[in-house]
């Protein structure tokens, strides 16, 4: 007993034993209690890439999304769930409750995010626990503009580090001003007035280049929410306990159902790999088409009359009898060219 309350030992066992129930309210000396199966690192890992990889079955195979959307909310539901039951029961902090609602952003989130920007602004009637790490910490509200600021710290230290950081907004930018210079014409046709032609723009970019949407909608998105939620881990030392805990191997789990879905629709996205305009280009550069040499062919009118048969060795073959002359000559299928209304007969040849 005397070694457990000895803290110039060491802080991690009356720590642990701290934060087993801590108080709504206390002093706020040793932070916030870790809770790993909220932000955990699996769990956030495992999170990150079930969206990224439902994003890419939603966008691209819609119908291929079924069994990877109910895993998606059967996590993301079972976590809401739980974290609205712990604020209830004051046993949860303001810190893991506003990460459950930011890394499950399902529309059940709704109410999380209410409840917390409301209590936020009123301090004095809150229900989380530890309060007084609210009061130290601030309005955690600004957890959504954390990026930003860190993006114009990073700035002022290394400009190339904050280039790099801001790299795909800027070349998602650039390809699209590159598609509406490519597909002007399309957009804006010569003999139509200039008007902005918003939804056009958007349809025609969306048909010829659809990764730049998938940017758009899935990828910076995805980006800018995966760093909200890793600064805010650092900033508040959030998300750093056992690794091997019940919820984050759970979590590590439940992403494998989307993992296999993306990974069985390899064909689909080859194909459309192949399809991307500047793809096709590369191909026809390095590996150009083989022109077939040209086969003269024959073209008949109806005074002809087309009679099909076999030869011995069992390949098709048309005689023509040309009506007028009587004249008859076999030709193989790949050289005749009819018109329709010619008279073909069959002419059944024995092989004996």
């Amino acid at each position: 007993m005397v070694d457990f309350l000895n803290l110039t030992v060491g802080t991690d066992a009356y720590i642990a034993a701290y934060c087993l129930n801590p108080p709504s309210d206390d002093s706020c000396s040793f932070g916030y209690c870790d809770n790993p199966d909220i932000a955990g690192p699996l769990v956030r890992i495992s999170t990150y890439v079930t969206n990224f990889c439902l994003s890419i079955i939603l966008f691209y195979s819609p119908e291929d999304a079924q069994m990877a959307m109910w895993s998606q909310l059967l996590t993301m539901f079972s976590m809401l769930l739980t974290v609205a039951i712990s604020i209830t029961q004051k046993s949860l902090s303001r810190l893991y409750s506003l990460l459950a609602v930011v890394i499950s952003g399902s529309p059940l989130s709704l109410y999380l995010v209410l409840y917390s920007v409301i209590s936020s602004v009123l301090s004095d009637r809150t229900d989380f626990a530890q309060r007084s790490c609210d009061e130290l910490y601030g309005s955690m509200t600004a957890i959504y503009i954390i990026p930003i600021l860190f993006f114009h710290d990073e700035f002022k230290v290394s400009g190339w580090f904050g280039v790099l950081l801001i790299m795909p907004m800027v070349s998602t930018g650039l390809a699209w001003l590159i598609a509406l210079v490519l597909q002007r014409k399309n957009i804006w046709p010569s003999h139509e007035r200039w008007r902005p032609h918003l939804g056009r723009i958007w349809s025609i970019t969306g048909r010829h280049y659809s990764f730049i949407h998938f940017m758009l909608i899935v990828l910076i998105p995805t980006l800018y929410w995966i760093t909200v939620i890793e600064i805010s881990c650092v900033i508040f030392s959030a998300g750093q306990g056992n690794v091997l805990s019940f919820g984050q191997v759970l979590t590590v789990f439940v992403a494998l159902p989307p993992i296999i879905t993306v990974l069985q629709l390899w064909p689909k996205l080859f194909a459309w790999f192949k399809q991307l305009s500047w793809v096709r280009r590369l191909i026809r550069y390095w590996i150009p088409a083989r022109v077939s040499k040209p086969v003269r062919t024959s073209t008949f009118d109806s005074v002809d009359t087309l009679i099909s048969h076999r030869d011995h060795d069992g390949k098709p073959e048309f005689d023509v009898l040309d009506l007028t002359t009587g004249a008859l000559k076999t030709y193989e299928p790949h050289e005749i060219d009819y018109e329709e209304g010619i008279d073909i007969e069959e002419k059944p040849v024995s092989l004996a």
